[in-house]
């Protein structure tokens, strides 16, 4: 009895074990590294092609004339100044050049227009040599306006950006964007602002606040530094 006590017991030390059950390893994550796009090419208008002789003429001269007014190189002049017409007319001092066109920054656009004498009248005066045009220019006689263009982004991301800005000042709300101009040498500050030759695009804009008591509000702003004017006046002068 004791020998099978004795075998059952070595019968059952020698049983294999089952196996232990590991839980899977799981695969190594690979996180791929994000691949960079490259920059947006930068693209360029194609420079500005006269149609007329009078342009022929005189577009070098002026565009160089605005270059160095305002500092600006010759890729941001392509990009962002659209000229629209050179024209000649006669008057009292003589013959001018106007030349109209299209100052283009960010969201905004206005039309500008610049002009200079290009021949005295005077008996048998010959038309002025590029020299004669700028040297009265840089001294600012014979009522020439060359405008100096600052080349600096607009402070507002919009419009409406823009108008919210001045619809905050009292009496204000019923401000309506008027025009886009461009504050070009020669004009007359307004009220309240600074002088405006700075090269800057301006936001104008017209409300009424009571038409029954002949009462208007009128805002200008600045749209590179953001320095604002806004007065109430009378809508209709008798």
């Amino acid at each position: 009895m004791k020998y099978a006590i004795c075998l059952l017991l070595l019968l059952s030390c020698s049983k294999p074990k089952a196996p232990v059950e590991t839980a899977p390893v799981p695969a190594p994550v690979v996180v791929e590294a994000p691949v960079a796009k490259p920059a947006p090419a930068i693209t360029h208008r194609a420079p500005y092609t006269c149609s007329n002789d009078t342009c022929t003429r005189y577009f070098p001269l002026w565009k160089s004339m605005v270059l160095k007014r305002g500092k600006l190189t010759q890729e941001w002049f392509d990009d962002h100044i659209t000229p629209d017409d050179f024209h000649t007319s006669a008057w009292n001092a003589g013959e001018s050049l106007t030349v109209r066109y299209k100052v283009s920054i960010d969201w905004a656009d206005a039309i500008n227009n610049d002009s200079f004498l290009i021949k005295l009248n005077q008996a048998g005066a010959p038309y002025m040599s590029d020299a004669e045009i700028e040297a009265n220019i840089a001294a600012d006689r014979l009522q020439v306006a060359v405008s100096a263009i600052s080349p600096e982004p607009l402070k507002y991301a919009s419009q409406a950006e823009a108008l919210a800005v001045m619809r905050a000042f009292p009496e204000a709300s019923t401000l309506e964007a008027k025009a886009i101009t461009y504050m070009r040498p020669g004009m007359r500050p307004t009220p309240g602002m600074k002088e405006r030759e700075n090269g800057h695009l301006q936001l104008s804009a017209h409300g009424v606040v009571s038409d029954n008591d002949n009462r208007c509000v009128k805002g200008l702003l600045d749209l590179v530094t953001g320095e604002v004017d806004v007065h109430t006046d009378a809508c209709r002068v008798f």
